[in-house]
């Protein structure tokens, strides 16, 4: 009996351990793996100035440059208030390239809203996230919508292991700007203000 009970209160012992020394999605200290922008699902509505090939060719690749170049402004980890903290935009960057460039341009203003929370779950399942550890970030690009001058986005967050999505939301920012890249790079970082005010601390008690 007495080696028994030994045995219980070694496993409960390990046990406890384990759940004590577990990091939540958003503790500051679990890496936070910022994956970039994903423009797989993009709609570009009434917008007269923008062609499909210059968005995928060009206002893709430059609007994720544009959120590493200038991180203090488009700052994710102090927004979520995160110590370990790294990027790595390879997957969005070959997805983006594959984007067909036929569904990008719409006249229709219900297309606005035309992602459901499946749609990120489908997507998040393609990624190739093998040897990848801790949380990952990544925002879907919803709409550039000229109609309402707004852009919106789901972000989203990954369990890099298991590929499980453990909290997307969608958000949206007016567009800013005199160029067509800082223009659509202005919802972001407007979402990443209203994060950093009123989010961050909901999602961290949520994941």
């Amino acid at each position: 009996m007495k080696h028994f009970a030994t045995l219980l209160l070694t496993a409960c012992l390990l046990f406890a351990g384990r759940f004590a020394g577990a990091q939540k999605a958003l503790d500051p200290n679990t890496p936070l793996v910022y994956l970039g922008i994903d423009f797989t699902g993009l709609k570009a509505i009434n917008d007269a100035g923008a062609t499909a090939a210059d968005l995928k060719s060009k206002y893709f690749p430059a609007i994720n440059q544009l959120t590493i170049a200038e991180a203090k402004k488009y700052d994710w980890q102090g927004a979520l208030g995160m110590s370990n903290f790294s990027s790595d935009l390879a997957i969005v960057t070959a997805r983006n390239e594959k984007v067909d460039e036929s569904k990008l341009l719409s006249t229709n203003t219900a297309d606005d809203a035309h992602l459901k929370e499946e749609d990120i779950k489908k997507y998040v399942s393609q990624y190739n996230l093998s040897g990848k550890k801790g949380t990952g970030l990544v925002v879907f690009y919803e709409t550039f919508n000229k109609s309402s001058e707004t852009g919106s986005m789901w972000v989203t967050f990954i369990d890099l292991e298991t590929k499980k999505v453990l909290l997307t939301e969608r958000m949206s920012g007016k567009g800013a700007g005199f160029s067509y890249r800082n223009y659509w790079a202005a919802p972001i970082y407007k979402v990443i203000q209203e994060i950093k005010k009123h989010k961050a601390k909901e999602w961290r008690n949520k994941i």
